[in-house]
């Protein structure tokens, strides 16, 4: 058996954003999304359900969680 070894192939994309799936950049912390009233306003919206804590949505917007 041969052993395999595995590349990294640099993303060239832009990040893209969906709501379903990210909210913000998890690795640009310069990226606009993270002024983004509407999505901040989405993730108070979740805090107020009870669905994530505030120290989430915090975590979530500063791209600390993980």
């Amino acid at each position: 058996m041969t052993k395999q070894t595995p590349i990294s192939i640099p993303m060239e994309d832009d990040p893209v954003h969906t709501a379903d799936t990210y909210y913000f950049c998890p690795d640009d912390p310069t990226c606009p999304c993270r002024e983004d009233e509407t999505l901040i306003a989405g993730l108070a919206a979740l805090v107020e359900a009870g669905e994530i804590t505030a120290d989430e949505a915090t975590a979530i917007v500063t791209g600390t969680s993980r």
